[in-house]
This record gives structure tokens, sequence and C-alpha cells, in this order.
């Protein structure tokens, strides 16, 4: 790096630390060990709360270092997903009936459920298990 002179040098330098600073406050990278707790967490409370700050405050990290296990999606996607896909696990092993599969993955509202397993697999849990499991 070369400067025509001390001001010049000193005003190069602050630029640099100044993008820099922007550059490192709006990065969120999360640990690894905190996406892993995550989803580890997730998957075991499915029919639990699963709201940020439940989740934050379970894992002892502030709720803003919280991230979603994939960064293609929100949290709240990522546990509707998780649900869904358990959902899915009940529907083709268990002769539950969909309220308590609804339950069982954390949704109080069947009807509610119902709609959110349609928006991901196109069909309603019982079109579901009919078309892929009932011979």
């Amino acid at each position: 790096l070369k400067s025509r002179d001390i001001f010049a040098l000193e005003s190069t330098v602050s630029q640099i630390m100044e993008y820099t600073r922007e550059n490192s406050m709006n990065t969120h990278a999360v640990p690894n060990y905190i996406i892993e707790n995550t989803i580890q967490y997730i998957v075991q409370n499915l029919a639990g709360n699963l709201s940020l700050d439940t989740i934050a405050q379970e894992l002892h990290i502030s709720p803003s270092h919280q991230a979603a296990p994939s960064t293609s999606c929100s949290l709240t996607e990522y546990i509707n997903k998780e649900r869904i896909h358990k959902a899915k696990e009940l529907l083709h092993n268990t002769d539950l009936l969909t309220y308590e599969i609804a339950e069982a993955v954390g949704y109080k509202d069947a009807t509610y459920f119902s709609s959110i397993f349609r928006k991901y697999e196109g069909l309603s849990p019982s079109e579901y298990k009919t078309k892929f499991f009932v011979q």
C-alpha cells in the first residue's frame, strides 16, 4: 500500500476500518454448535412450544444469536417442515387420528395443522395417508 502522505494513509486506513466494521456488524454468523443444538432441541420437542424465545431460553442463548438450521428458510418454516415430516411418519406408522397427530407434532388446532400440512404436501393428512399408505 503506497500513500502520497500521512494524511492520505490515515484516510485510507479509516476507510478500511469503517468498511470492516460495517460488514462485520451486518454478518450474523451463527456458530455450528448453536445450529446443531437448535436442530436437536426442535426434533426432541416438536409437540411443545417452539417459539424463538423458548428455544433461545432453553439453549441459554440470546434470541438474536438464534438462526434457522437452514439458511434458506426462517426458523418458523424450519419448525413447520420438521413437524410435517414427523406427521408423515406418524401417518405411515400409526393409526392415530388427525387431531392426535396434530397434537403429537405441536399443533393445538387440528384444522390449522391440516392447512399447514396441505401447504407443504398439497394434500390433507387423510388424503396423504390414503394416497400413499392405505392399500
